[in-house]
């Protein structure tokens, strides 16, 4: 009797432990949500200030009709580049949190759908871009309109594996190296299609940027999940 008596409490004292362990695991996850959110929305402001800089900058410098040139072409890319994502990139934030250990290889396979379906968004955009009378800024558009999907697609492999520090990073660094870009754009007096391919710029180091942080970032998520 003694002896099952022992067992007994011995058994409640580990539930009530467990019980206690509970509360404090989903304190640490709600902390930790928070402070991402908090990171992540302080970026974002200062990202924006610096983006309204940036925009009344070209804005003066391109003046009214070559400005509304550069945001018609800019509304006629993202038009398009709806037929790049598909719902793609909602479906791999879903299955990359699912499954932290395949996100590589989900982004690989995303990756290369979106390859294909850039040359019919390419025919899309050549004809849109030809009735709009903006056939020569096609190549800057195109490659703005892929590299922003493929910066956005990367950018949400940071949320799929809930690695939001490297996400405050880059929005950041994203608006002031477009800033600079602008300022020199300005201080040597270039037009419209300079300021697309400064766009496109941008979108091209997230790229680069994400690509490098992705593999740890991914690792570690893993090993957290395991």
């Amino acid at each position: 009797m003694a002896h099952e008596s022992r067992g007994i409490r011995f058994g409640e004292l580990s539930d009530s432990h467990a019980a206690a362990a509970s509360p404090a695991a989903g304190s640490g996850l709600g902390s930790r949500a928070l402070r991402n959110t908090v990171v992540v929305l302080s970026a974002k402001v200062v990202a924006r200030l610096i983006a309204l800089v940036t925009v009344i900058a070209a804005s003066k410098h391109l003046g009214a009709a070559n400005y509304g040139t550069f945001t018609t072409l800019i509304n006629y890319t993202a038009i398009v580049s709806v037929m790049l994502d598909l719902g793609f990139n909602v479906l791999f934030v879903r299955e990359g949190a699912r499954h932290p250990t395949e996100i590589q290889r989900y982004l690989r396979n995303v990756m290369s759908v979106r390859v294909f379906m850039s040359v019919a968004s390419l025919v899309v955009l050549a004809i849109l871009l030809n009735v709009a009378g903006l056939g020569l800024l096609l190549a800057p558009g195109f490659a703005l309109m892929v590299l922003t999907s493929y910066a956005s697609l990367l950018r949400n492999s940071l949320y799929a594996v809930q690695r939001l520090g490297f996400e405050a990073i880059a929005v950041v660094l994203e608006s002031a190296l477009l800033l600079g870009l602008v300022i020199y754009g300005i201080k040597t007096n270039r037009d419209v299609t300079y300021f697309v391919w400064a766009y496109a710029a941008q979108y091209a180091f997230s790229c680069v940027y994400f690509s490098i942080v992705i593999a740890p970032a991914a690792r570690v998520r893993a090993a957290l999940a395991r």
